[in-house]
Formats: C-alpha cells, structure tokens, sequence
C-alpha cells in the first residue's frame, strides 16, 4: 500500500501535530511532509505509529498460483458487507479507493483490521489478504491458490442419506498455506482449537466467500444435498478449514469443521483425551468435529420445540420477540414469535439441558424470559416435537439514554445490565431473568434497553474499547468483596475492567420508563509501540497488564495501557503472537504532565525446562506449573489473588507422567517465578508453591534438570 495518509494518533508521536499532514516512502525511506511543503527528516525508530485508521487507497496485484498475473479478477474490500470492489487490468493490477469514514463508522478503530481484500477466478481458491497484515508502505500482492474440492454426503444414523440438507458456508481460515500447526493443536487440545485459530490463523467473513462464488451479498454463501445426501463446494482453496453448518428440520443442526486436505480424517487421530480436555468437557465445552475434504457426516436425528409467548399480566399474546433455543451439546435454534405469540425452533437434539430464551429486538416493552429443562426421549409429546414450551413475560423498565465521552462525543458499544441477586423484585418475574441480552449503540450514542424493576447495575462495554479507561469496583454502587467480583443473577461473576461504565440504577416499582446518560473516561493513558530486537515488524502481539485484569490480543505493535491511577507501577507483559519476541515493561503516570509515548523493545524468547518431583525423587505428574513475575509467592502467601500478580505464560503447562515440563516464549533479562499447584480445579490459586526463582538470556534454553518441592506444604 503505497499511500498513506498521516492520522492524528500517529502524528501526536512524534510531536508533530500542529505541522504533520501527510506522508511517503520515497527511496525505502518514510519521508514526513509539513503543511508548508518542508520535508522533515524521520529517522527509522522515529516512524509514525499504525494508524487508528484505515488507508484511503488499496493499491496491488492480484497473482494466479504459478505468479503470473490474474487478470480481470473481481477484487472485494469487506467484512460484514462489501465496501468496496473493482476488477484487474490485464496485468492483473487493481486500484481501490476506501471509504474511511464508512468503514470506521460501520466497525470501530479496532475491527475495521478485520476486513479483508480478496479475490477469485474460477478453478482456484480465493486469495486474500486482511488488513491488519498489511504492510502500510508497499503494493499489496494477493495471489490466489490451488483449489481443493469439498465432497461431503449426509447420512442419518442408519446411514441413510439426507437429501435436501442445508450447508451454510461460514468463516475461511487459513494459516500461511499450512495446516499442519491446526490439526497438531486439534489432537492435543482439541476443546481449545479456536484460540489457536484466533492467535495463529486469518479468516474471510463468510459474505465475502458468497460475494465471491456467486452468492447474494447480503447473505451465506449455502448449497444443498441431493437425493443421496451429497454435496459439492470449490473455491475455498486448499490447505484451509471452512466452518459449516449442516441443517435440516429433521437431524440436530451442528457445526462441522472442514480441512481441504484430501485424505484426512482428524476425529481419528485425537487418542484419549489429556487431563486439560477432560477438565473442558466437564465444564461444558465441546470437542469439534474435523473432517478432510472427503467426508461423509453422520447426522444426529432432531427435534423441534414449540410454544406461545404471552403476557403475565392479562395473557395478551407477545410478538416480535426474538426467540433462541440452545442445547448444552451445542446445537441452537433461533426464531421469532409471530401475530399469534407463536413460535417453532427445529435442529435441537434429543437429550440433554435445554434453553428457550424470549429476548427483546430493543424496541419492545417486555423483559426477556428464559425456560430450562432437561429433555430425553419421554419429554416429547409428539414424536420429535416438544409442545408447549410457553413463557410468560412480564414488562419491565424502559432505560434510554446516550452514550458520551468526557468532551461530549457520542461513543459506539453495547448497553447491557447486571441482575443484583438481593433485588426482591427479581422473585416476582414469571420466568425469571437469566439473559445477557445487550443494545448497540446507534451513531449518535443513543440506547434503549429494558430491565427488571428495583436495583442493578446498568454497563456498557465501548467498540474501541482500548482507547478508554475502565470502570472500578466504586461504581458499581453496591458493597462487593474485596476481590473486586459482583455475582450478578444473569451473568454470573464479573470484574470491573471488562466494562467501560458501570452505574447502578433502581426503578421503583410504578415507574415504566427512565433516562440514564452515560459517561465513559478518557482517562490518563500511556501509549506506545513495540520493536522487536531484530527490527522486524511487529504484526500482532498477547499483552498482559494493558487493564488491571483482562489479557487482550492487539494488531499492529500499537499499544495503550489503560487504567493507571496516580502513584501505581503496572508491569505488562508483550509477546509476539509466534512466541518469539517478549518483554515485560513497568509503567507509571508521570507527577505533572501529560505522559509520553514508549517505545518497548522486545527480546528474543527463550525456554526454561525441567522436571518437578516430591522430596523423595518421585516425578509429581498432572501438576500445572505458571510462570509469574518474582514476588508473586508472597503475594499470594500473604493474601493476594492471582489476579494481583503477572502471569507471563499464555497458559499453564501440566507436567507429564515423568514430571517433565517446558515453558516457551520466556522472556529474557526478568526476574521470574515458577510456580506449581496440584489441583488447579479447587481454591482460589493460594496453594501455589514457589518451585524455582529464575532470569533467563536472550534465546536461552535454561534446563532446571529435576526440581524438588515438598508436596505436603502445597496441599
């Protein structure tokens, strides 16, 4: 991308703002040019931060996978809808003009990063590129690839075909042309596979993928089975997995993964599952299915469920609700009540722990309900239909309002609320109030939302949610424990720093109707960018310690750390997302002035290995070891959470049968400790021990050889 237009936030980082208006690369060089035409030297570590806007010009080539150039190509700039497209010229170049402003408007500072440009020709898979990937400074180059056809059928348990089933085409994930990193992370963690996708795999949104292969624009790409249950689709490209959903009234609507490498089945190599899996399955997490390009996929049977909404005052019948049914083991359904109140939601299981949720669109006086039970083959009462799943719903309070921040700007997010357990208004509901259903913002700020009577606390959680401070146990105006967690009746357990305002609210029980404005801080924040050691760039990094509590994955090596109050040292932990480059960096707000952009120079990562036994030599197996900033022992030995200290792993690692363990993206030159727990499923994280004090060298793989604890003194 050869152009670039110089943005407010990357200017006020240099010092510049007042002259700065645009910028190039002449010469492999970035060259910064005044308002007056003078051109102002900018040294390399001098370079302008990613912008927190996207480019105004797309400029690149399209490639077929042999190189040569595509011509004619469509080229689509989209993500929830197309934005922008043109076709190549001969020599297989493009041109596209981006509207910014839309683009920010529709998605944030932060998610427009998601949108991808892509491209296709028929007979090869789609290319694509997504813009947090973007080099700034040079042509984009998108080269399509060799394609690999999805040959499924649909069989029921009897293995006869389905025919008529509905595939609904839904995310392209792709990593670097190889799926090898996905299918080793889906046989040893396989109810974690979508943090690797997150961390290490690109996705095209879904109505790209139907733009392209000849689908309505609006909607999923989708194809359906025929009469013995087949089906094909071409132009995913090979070395990907697409998320479908296979859907018919008759079998359990489920979810599928699809890798397009011929002759795979990776359901078959997952083995027993690991001690982390089974604690996942317990807790509810689901394990996916993964096929190979040539499947065939046995369908559950299904079952529909059936009921009225009506209201609890006077039995009038409700419609327009929104209405969702989800099965423990994953399968969902959503509809809508009609004229009559009624409603009907195929594609759920036969056994299981079901919800029926009626949820408000925004516009509708009423609270939402929500119905649970267990179902098995007695509960229905027509052979796969459930009847008479009715709610009745009672009207709430209707909270409006804008959202602001401290200069009066309308800011985008979500408004949801809070259920107080000790709110005695909450017994008198008809079907209680369970859901987490929150209201976007429209452009100018406004919401509307409908809550229960009496007290709860109201939140709201901004889109450029990093460019904001967080809330604080204050505001939540109701006493909390000193670890800083509400127990909420309809979402459970939450902490301050996951939302951006919070304020209590308390309708009396004769008011129908209030407005709440609200307010969300800019806050003092440090801001900064990343440099690896070797001068690479920066794509995307995890960070621990940006807000008090929430680890986050960013884009770009722009950074801002949030929250900081008066006299605190925060540490913050920066790795690379592929583990090779890490630092952890102290910041502070200075006594008097405005703070000034860091610039936090990674080192290269090391390892630390070893094997954990008790005093007698025994290898201590299943134990999950953490390694943290030092002190973190006795902070937690003299009453601290381990939310106090800084973790500086992704996650723990669990020893094997011979005690073996092995940490990696360690950073270098940081004090640190590692600690081991014996039962991390039970406590609050204080029978942690202190197993070895550790600094490591850039690149350092430090063996601990065999590590001693006295088991007695964790337990």
């Amino acid at each position: 991308m050869p152009v670039l237009k110089l943005f407010a936030a990357s200017v006020v980082f240099l010092g510049l703002a007042q002259i700065v208006s645009s910028q190039e690369r002449v010469a492999g060089q970035v060259r910064v040019i005044g308002q007056n035409g003078v051109v102002l030297p900018v040294s390399p570590s001098d370079q302008p931060l990613p912008s927190s806007l996207p480019p105004e010009k797309l400029v690149g080539t399209v490639l077929l996978p042999n190189g040569e150039p595509a011509a004619n190509a469509p080229v689509l700039l989209a993500f929830l809808e197309v934005y922008g497209d043109v076709h190549t010229d001969a020599q297989g170049k493009f041109e596209l003009l981006v509207e910014t402003e839309r683009l920010v408007a529709k998605l944030g500072k932060q998610e427009w990063r998601r949108v991808s440009v892509s491209s296709y020709l028929k007979g090869f898979g789609i290319g694509f590129v997504v813009l947090r990937d973007v080099d700034p400074y040079q042509p984009l180059t998108i080269q399509l690839v060799e394609d690999v056809t999805i040959q499924g059928r649909i069989l029921d348990q009897q293995g006869r075909p389905v025919a008529v089933a509905e595939i609904v085409c839904l995310n392209i994930n792709d990593a670097k042309g190889n799926l090898d990193g996905f299918l080793t992370a889906y046989r040893d963690s396989p109810t974690r596979i979508h943090s690797y996708r997150q961390l290490s795999m690109r996705a095209v949104s879904p109505l790209v993928q139907a733009a392209l292969l000849g689908g309505k624009e609006t909607e999923l790409f989708r194809v359906a089975t025929d009469a013995q249950g087949k089906f094909t689709i071409s132009g995913i490209g090979c070395e990907r997995t697409l998320d479908v959903l296979v859907k018919h009234p008759q079998i359990e609507t489920q979810s599928i993964v699809v890798a397009t490498r011929n002759q795979l089945d990776a359901r078959w190599k997952l083995g027993p599952p690991n001690a982390e899996t089974k604690e996942d399955l317990e807790i509810g997490m689901s394990i996916p299915l993964v096929y190979g390009a040539e499947f065939r996929h046995l369908a559950s049977p299904g079952m529909s469920v059936r009921g009225t909404l009506t209201s609890a005052d006077n039995g009038e019948v409700v419609k327009g609700m929104r209405v969702n049914a989800h099965m423990r083991s994953g399968a969902t359904a959503s509809g809508k009540s009609g004229v009559d109140g009624k409603f009907e939601l195929s594609g759920l299981g036969l056994e299981g722990e079901l919800t029926v949720s009626a949820l408000n669109p925004g516009e509708l006086p009423w609270l939402d309900g929500t119905l649970k039970l267990r179902v098995n083959s007695g509960s229905k009462s027509e052979g796969t239909i459930l009847e008479n799943m009715d709610l009745r719903l009672d009207r709430g309070v209707v909270v409006s309002g804008q959202v602001v921040d401290e200069d009066g700007n309308p800011v985008s997010g979500h408004v949801g609320y809070l259920s107080w357990p000790g709110n005695p208004e909450l017994k008198k509901l008809a079907s209680g109030f369970r859901s987490n259903n929150t209201m976007a913002t429209s452009a100018d700020g406004k919401y509307r939302i409908v809550v229960p009577h009496g007290v709860g606390v109201l939140y709201f959680r901004a889109r450029d949610e990093s460019f904001f401070s967080p809330a604080t146990s204050d505001d939540f105006g109701i006493p909390i424990p000193k670890n800083g967690v509400f127990m909420s009746a309809n979402r459970g357990g939450v902490f301050p720093e996951h939302f951006s305002v919070l304020k209590r609210i308390d309708p009396a029980a004769d008011v129908s109707q209030v407005n709440v404005d609200l307010t969300v801080s800019l806050g003092t924040q440090v801001r900064g960018n990343l440099v690896a050691g070797d001068d690479t760039p920066v794509r995307g990094f995890l960070a621990k310690g940006l807000t008090p509590l929430t680890p986050s994955i960013r884009d770009g090596d722009a950074f801002s750390v949030r929250g900081l109050k008066p006299g605190e040292k925060r540490q913050v932990y920066f790795q690379t997302l592929d583990q090779r480059w890490a630092a952890v960096k102290e910041f502070s707000l200075p006594s008097d002035g405005e703070p000034k952009p860091e610039t936090v120079r990674l080192s290269a990562c090391g390892t630390i290995a070893g094997r954990l036994a008790d005093s007698d030599g025994k290898p201590l197996s299943e134990w999950l070891l953490t390694l943290t900033s030092s002190g973190s022992a006795a902070a937690i030995t003299n009453g601290n959470l381990p939310s106090e200290y800084l973790s500086l792993t992704d996650k723990p690692v669990r020893t094997d049968t011979d005690g073996y363990f092995r940490f990696k993206g360690v950073p270098a030159n940081v004090a640190m400790e590692v600690l081991a727990t014996p039962d991390p499923g039970e406590g609050d994280g204080r029978n942690q021990q202190l197993v070895k004090s550790v600094r490591i060298r850039p690149e350092q793989n430090l063996d601990l050889e065999i590590v001693s604890i006295s088991v007695h003194e964790a337990n």
